[in-house]
C-alpha cells in the first residue's frame, strides 16, 4: 500500500514512516500541504495520514482545501492533538478516521489496511 504522510514534525514523521514501512506500507513524508496536494494529483496513493495543521478552533482554508483534495483521491486518517479535528475533519472534510496524539503506531497501520480493503 502507498501512503503519503503529511506531518510538520520531522522527528515524529521519521518514527511513523519507519513503523509503517516495517509493516509493509510504502510511505513518503512531506511537510507542506501544498506539496501533498501536488503529489496527490500527480501520483496514485492508497491512503493519506494528515496532521491536523491549521487554526486552533476551526481549520483554516488551506487545511480544508488539502484535506478535501486528499479525501477525493484516497482514504484519509487525520492525526491531531487538537480537539476540533476529531469533529470537523472527520465529519465535515472527508476524513475516514481520526487518531489523537499520541497514538499507537500498530493501530495506525491496522486502520490503514482496514480502510483500504473496505469498498468505497
Amino acid at each position: 500500500m502507498r501512503v503519503l504522510l503529511v506531518e510538520d514534525d520531522a522527528a515524529l514523521a521519521s518514527v511513523v514512516v519507519e513503523a509503517l514501512e516495517q509493516d509493509g506500507h510504502s510511505t513518503m513524508h512531506v511537510r507542506e500541504p501544498e506539496e501533498a496536494r501536488r503529489l496527490a494529483a500527480a501520483e496514485s496513493w492508497d491512503a493519506f495520514v494528515v496532521d491536523a495543521f491549521g487554526g486552533y478552533q476551526q481549520p483554516d482554508p488551506e487545511y480544508r482545501a488539502t484535506l478535501e483534495h486528499l479525501a477525493s483521491r484516497g482514504r484519509v486518517i487525520v492525526t491531531s492533538g487538537r480537539a476540533w479535528a476529531a469533529h470537523t475533519a472527520a465529519c465535515d472534510l472527508g476524513a475516514d478516521a481520526v487518531f489523537v496524539k499520541p497514538y499507537d503506531l500498530g493501530d495506525l497501520s491496522d486502520t490503514l489496511t482496514a480502510l483500504v480493503e473496505q469498498p468505497t
